[in-house]
């Protein structure tokens, strides 16, 4: 079992007040209309951080968490920080939540297109899905049948970026060429 009884993140403490970072963050100012642009921006954090849609009722604890900060005399940028931390310490961010539909059932079912991005984008790139992918999912376009395969190229293809999942061991098959590997031990 895993407890953790605390977190802090701090820094970096010297960044410009433009930060491109803090910009994808807010997506509004959580000043201009109080509680509706704060929920708006855990939203839509948390849908990202989750890598999947979420419904009101998950936003909700996050949002009371910025009311608490902001009852005990801390800004609403505090309060943020606070449910972004809360956001980060969920299973929905640490593990990929795949949530069966029917839990008490012994048959399989399919992957969501979430779960389905989810997979690819940890497997191909050792990392979260990026919004092309998350919008597919969300379109219903990542089927076995075509969108996968079209995801897969686009994904091998993006400039810039190198194939570190697990398939980057792979990669260096085309360098070691015809190289002889020897047999595990015990092989036959």
């Amino acid at each position: 079992n895993l407890y953790v009884d605390w977190i802090r993140l701090e820094g970096p403490l010297d960044v410009p007040l433009d930060n491109p970072l803090r910009e994808r963050l807010m997506v509004c100012d959580p000043a201009a209309a109080g509680e509706e642009r704060v929920r708006e921006i855990l939203a839509t954090f948390a849908s990202r951080a989750w890598r999947r849609p979420v419904d009101d009722a998950e936003v909700t604890p996050l949002v009371e968490l910025v009311k608490l900060a902001e009852s005990q005399g801390d800004s609403t940028d505090v309060g943020l920080e606070i449910a972004v931390g809360a956001t980060l310490l969920s299973p929905h961010f640490l593990c990929r939540v795949e949530l069966d539909p029917e839990p008490t059932s012994a048959t399989a079912h399919p992957l969501s297109g979430y779960e389905l991005a989810s997979r690819l984008a940890f497997f191909l790139w050792d990392s979260t899905p990026d919004d092309a992918l998350l919008d597919a999912a969300a379109g219903g376009s990542i089927d076995p049948d075509e969108g996968l395969g079209r995801e897969v190229d686009r994904m091998l293809a993006r400039k810039g970026d190198q194939v570190v999942g697990a398939v980057a061991p792979m990669s260096t098959f085309s360098v070691l060429g015809s190289a002889a590997v020897p047999p595990l031990p015990g092989a036959t």
